[in-house]
């Protein structure tokens, strides 16, 4: 169990002296330090690998920043969060939506 080996608490505190708050505090600092830490180490291989192979091979081979190197789980998070929509994709959402309505009032008649 991560929390007894892991983070460290003790069988105890983990069965009778934490609350679920409290706990789902500790999964998330625990997640959050080891984010950090992966983030450092794929900004080290980044930086070894520039020094050892130069910049040019560095963007002939498709690797211009640390994510290429080592891509983690929540990078996909932050991209498919910060994508917006164009607005040619709001329009055609819009317009399936006005038809649903449409059709979902038509069969309640």
């Amino acid at each position: 169990m991560i929390v007894v080996g892991e983070i460290g608490l003790s069988r105890k505190e983990f069965l009778h002296d934490i609350r679920l708050w409290e706990l789902r505090s500790i999964i998330r600092g625990y997640n959050r330090r080891n984010r950090e830490m992966w983030s450092a180490i794929r900004w080290h291989a980044h930086i070894n690998m520039l020094a050892q192979n130069g910049s040019k091979w560095m963007q002939e081979n498709g690797l211009t920043s640390p994510h290429d190197i080592l891509p983690l789980p929540w990078d996909k998070r932050q991209r498919i969060v910060s994508e917006i929509p164009t607005d040619d994709e709001v329009k055609r959402l819009q317009e399936e939506m006005r038809q649903l309505n449409m059709q979902h009032k038509s069969s309640e008649e």
